[in-house]
């Protein structure tokens, strides 16, 4: 737990976020449960980032401010403020998101009916710049599967929505064990896709079946650039996916047959590409 007994926090990474950060602020301030501490770390912002967060948490004595003294990027930013986290859980929100008021509620419900889960999350739904809503996306692959070796595969094939379990809420001890968010030879390209597979090994993933989570699909979304066609960014992608299966708390032959399914998925996007040419 922090130091003031809540169990949760939710942390808050932002850039340049003055025009529409109040929004998400006020999704996280409404929550129905109300014993919870929030972290913002503003990313050395040239707009006023720090002063909108500043004023909002003035009036709310459960936020504070962060602010970075140079510019670290979305990955470093989000390891800052995990760093800084105390608590049990904790949930992490992109600067210009929101969640439904019972977003902790839930999740933390399912938490503790779960000893052995180590996140939850739930359905998110994308809205366009008007908040207009564009689909909803869920991920069930992992609905059901107690064998760690079996959840990892489905985050191998990065199939459907996997996106998703980012936007949950997770063990704060288990998601630090994981070392951060890590950049690879390509930059940010799906770094929570990695962290989802370390979270995978590491224990049982819960969905619960709400949209509890709308994600903003605008031009300044970092992920829009993420082009999965791209050989070289795929290729340093599943190096990091081999790196993390190597850090993780596997028997040997259990590693051997993970390593197989990453060859597995390179040589299907090589037949993917060729396809494509």
């Amino acid at each position: 737990m922090s130091s003031d007994g809540a169990r949760v926090v939710i942390a808050i990474p932002a850039w340049e976020a003055a025009e529409f950060i109040t929004t998400t602020l006020a999704s996280v301030a409404a929550q129905s449960w109300t014993e919870l501490r929030v972290l913002v770390s503003v990313d050395a912002s040239r707009d006023e980032t720090t002063s909108v967060c500043r004023d909002f948490a003035a009036t709310d004595p459960r936020f504070a401010i962060l602010e970075q003294p140079r510019r670290l990027g979305w990955i470093e930013n989000t390891n800052a403020v995990v760093e800084a986290a105390q608590g049990e859980f904790i949930a992490l929100v992109s600067h210009d998101d929101s969640i439904a008021p019972d977003f902790v509620e839930r999740l933390v419900g399912a938490l503790d009916a779960r000893p052995d889960a180590v996140l939850a999350f739930g359905d998110l739904e994308q809205v366009d710049a008007r908040g207009r809503l564009l689909h909803v996306d869920r991920y069930e692959p992992l609905e059901g599967l107690t064998d760690p070796v079996a959840r990892a595969r489905e985050v191998i094939r990065g199939r459907g929505a996997w996106f998703v379990p980012f936007h949950g809420l997770g063990r704060l001890p288990v998601v630090r064990s994981l070392g951060g968010l890590r950049p690879h030879a390509e930059g940010e390209f799906a770094a929570d896709q990695v962290w989802l597979l370390g979270m995978a090994l590491r224990g049982a993933l819960v969905r619960v079946p709400q949209v509890l989570y709308t994600k903003a699909n605008t031009e300044r979304n970092l992920s829009r650039d993420w082009n999965g066609s791209d050989r070289s960014r795929m290729s340093a992608l599943l190096h990091s996916h081999v790196e993390c299966i190597g850090s993780a708390p596997l028997p040997w032959f259990d590693r051997w047959r993970l390593r197989r399914a990453v060859s597995k998925r390179i040589a299907r996007n090589e037949r993917k590409l060729r396809r494509q040419r």
